[in-house]
This record gives C-alpha cells, sequence and structure tokens, in this order.
C-alpha cells in the first residue's frame, strides 16, 4: 500500500490542471487516466459522486486570452488534446461537449522524448473563449491521449467557469444591438479507451508506434507544436456524435462556406404575394425566394416547395418592396432584384430578423434574433 509521502509523490509526478482552477478531487484522482471501463467519464468523477467547486467558477470573457497550465512531470512523450466547453457544472455521460481548441502532437510538453527532467514544467497554452457561446456557467474540459504508455489511456480534467461578456462585446452591442452569433460548427469530444463509453474505440495502433494521433474531428482552431511531420491518423471516433456525422465539416472554419444573403417572402396564395421584404446586409448578393408556381406546391409551408427566381448584381443598399395585391412571385422577384448589394455576406455577420441566407448553393438559414439559425437543406432539385 501507498504511505501518504509516497501518495502524495506519486501525485507531484503525473499530470493534472492547474489553471483553469479544476474542481476539487478526492486524493490523487485526476493525475490517473479515466478508467478503462469509462465509470468515471466525464472529468474522472466516480459515478453518482457531485461536482464540488472550489471556491468560485473561473470567470471568462468572451474574446478574452485564458491561460491553460499543468502539473507534474510524467507527460509521456506528450500527446493530443483538446480544450472543450459543455453548457452547467455538472455534466453528465450524456452532455454534449463543443471542441474549441485541438493540439496534434505535444501537449502537454512539445519536443520531448519521454518525462520531464528536473527543473522543466509542462507548457502553457493560450486560448479565448470564441463569441458563439453565451454568457452563462459552463464546464471547461482538458482531454489528452498520451504518446507514450504501457496501454491505451485517456486522461479528462475538468473546471468550472463562467462565460461573459468582453467589455469590446458589450460595447458592439450597445451600438449594433447584435445579439450573439452561434454559426460555427464544433465538434464533440473525441473519446476512445474508456470502454462501451467510447464505443469500445481504442488508440493503440497509434501507442504500439509511439506517434501522437491526429484528431478525426479537430475543429477549426488546432496548433501542432511538434509540427506536422508524425501523426497518427486515428481512424475511429468512440463519440456517437461525432461518428454519427455530427461533426462533418467540424475540421474547417464555417465562415469559408460561400454564402448569399436571400430576401424573405410571405405568400398568401398561389396567385400573390402579400408581403415582400428584403433587407440586402453588407456583402451580399439579393436572391428572392417564392412560392412554386404550381398550386400544390404553394399551398406547402415548407421551404422545400420553394424555387428561386432571380438574382441582381451586387452594390450595397437596403431595399423594401411594399405590399400589394396583385404583386406576384414573378413580380416581387423583378421589383427585388431592382435594388443592388454588396457581395461576400456569410453566416458570421450581423443579420435583420427575417432574411434568409443562402448556404452552398442548397441550403439556407433564417435570421432570428439578429442570428443566422443552423442552415436547412433546400428543397430537391431547388439551388440558390
Amino acid at each position: 500500500f501507498l504511505t501518504a509521502v509516497q501518495a502524495s509523490d506519486l501525485q507531484a509526478r503525473h499530470v493534472q490542471l492547474v489553471t483553469p482552477s479544476p474542481y476539487i478531487w478526492d486524493e490523487y484522482g485526476p493525475t490517473n487516466p479515466l478508467n478503462p471501463d469509462g465509470s468515471d467519464y466525464p472529468c474522472k468523477i466516480p459515478q453518482g459522486e457531485a461536482f464540488t467547486i472550489n471556491g468560485t467558477a473561473t470567470e471568462m470573457a468572451v474574446g478574452e486570452n485564458q491561460t491553460v497550465s499543468f502539473s507534474g512531470w510524467a507527460v509521456h512523450g506528450g500527446g493530443s488534446c483538446q480544450f472543450a466547453l459543455t453548457e452547467g457544472h455538472a455534466p453528465t455521460p450524456a452532455a454534449a461537449w463543443k471542441v474549441i481548441h485541438s493540439i496534434e502532437g505535444g501537449c502537454p510538453k512539445a519536443n520531448v522524448d519521454g518525462n520531464l527532467e528536473p527543473g522543466q514544467d509542462p507548457d502553457t497554452y493560450t486560448f479565448s473563449i470564441p463569441d458563439d457561446f453565451a454568457p452563462g456557467d459552463y464546464t471547461w474540459a482538458w482531454t489528452w491521449v498520451n504518446r507514450i504508455a504501457d496501454e491505451p489511456e485517456f486522461y479528462m480534467n475538468c473546471a468550472p467557469i463562467t462565460v461573459t461578456r468582453s467589455r469590446r462585446e458589450q460595447q458592439k452591442q450597445q451600438q449594433q444591438q447584435v445579439a450573439k452569433k452561434a454559426t460555427t460548427v464544433y465538434p464533440d469530444l473525441f473519446l476512445a479507451n474508456i470502454g462501451t463509453a467510447g464505443s469500445n474505440c481504442d488508440t493503440s495502433e497509434a501507442l504500439y508506434s509511439q506517434i501522437p494521433i491526429a484528431f478525426p474531428y479537430p475543429g477549426a482552431s488546432v496548433s501542432r507544436p511538434n509540427g506536422d511531420a508524425e501523426l497518427f491518423p486515428q481512424a475511429c471516433d468512440g463519440n456517437p456524435r461525432n461518428s454519427a456525422g455530427g461533426a462533418a465539416g467540424a475540421s474547417s472554419s464555417s465562415s469559408s462556406s460561400s454564402s448569399v444573403a436571400l430576401a424573405a417572402t410571405s405568400a398568401a396564395s398561389s396567385s400573390a404575394v402579400q408581403t415582400l421584404t428584403t433587407a440586402v446586409a453588407e456583402s451580399s448578393s439579393v436572391v428572392v425566394l417564392s412560392s412554386s408556381s404550381s398550386s400544390s406546391s404553394s399551398s406547402s409551408s415548407s421551404s422545400s416547395s420553394s424555387q428561386l427566381l432571380s438574382t441582381s448584381p451586387p452594390t450595397t443598399t437596403t431595399a423594401t418592396v411594399q405590399p400589394s395585391s396583385s404583386l406576384t412571385p414573378t413580380a416581387a422577384a423583378a421589383a427585388a432584384t431592382s435594388s443592388t448589394s454588396s457581395s461576400g455576406s456569410d453566416l458570421d455577420d450581423p443579420c435583420t430578423d427575417g432574411l434568409l441566407l443562402c448556404v452552398d448553393g442548397d441550403q439556407f438559414s433564417t435570421c432570428t434574433g439578429g442570428v443566422w439559425d443552423t442552415p436547412q437543406d433546400l428543397g430537391k432539385g431547388v439551388t440558390c
């Protein structure tokens, strides 16, 4: 058995989270990997035990630099890590996480063959909370798949945080009255080496090769402290939210998708458009979305029964087409396309309620509360 001194020494050897301040741990739990059966997922908290905050949650303002630091010298040759958020201060195994940064190789120490020498410390990292996250309570997680070990392991330390609006964001809201944006696609946490809790995925091939993994779904924010040379292309991801395709496209920023603003229309019947309002955002081209010409399609309220009628060359302006009982969809399109706009609008831009946004030619997003909603598919054969 271990004496108190031996246990303390063992705790000092292994890597654990220091900042942000983690939940209170029992003994030296955080320095150990999660149980191979996943019974203490998430956050190395035994099932049935409460998450206990040490004092107060760490306050983090959106967009401002935050520091991640660790103690311990058993860095196991580095590895790959992720930072992620989930809502609330008591995450369950069913909690949905959003990865805000991935470190592939060299974490928690870059360019190291094994463990640290006396006087060396793990690396520190800087990150910021994206402005997609609304103010409130969250649990911040650090996960780690180490490069060297006797068997595949998965580490996870968690910290309670409270997200606030930065002064810059508050001023921006006051001046522009822009609501929070929620547009970037964030993958869920990579899971492995925790039994059925990670769908029996493991990293044994990478471990035997002693090569850090490249995450299947790293997200848009990725760093590689040791460079791109040696990363193991991890095949499986034990998180069903990722493997089911929920993280499709999460490896690249959503801002890379081409998109144009759509003018919203409301059709009272198949023969008339009661109202048509177009507000062309800065850098967008106008496309009018109207009801289908067939009576069966026009009676449907579904967006899939709509078809695109026309586009206009871009310059910057905002236009409103007044309602008319005799205004047909075609006439509305002509009226709207007489206005001008500019090109380049995307899902990150502030928006006006009621507008639609064409995304990648086959999806659209609706502006609700100043925020572009998650894109939805257009009807079969319909493009924008």
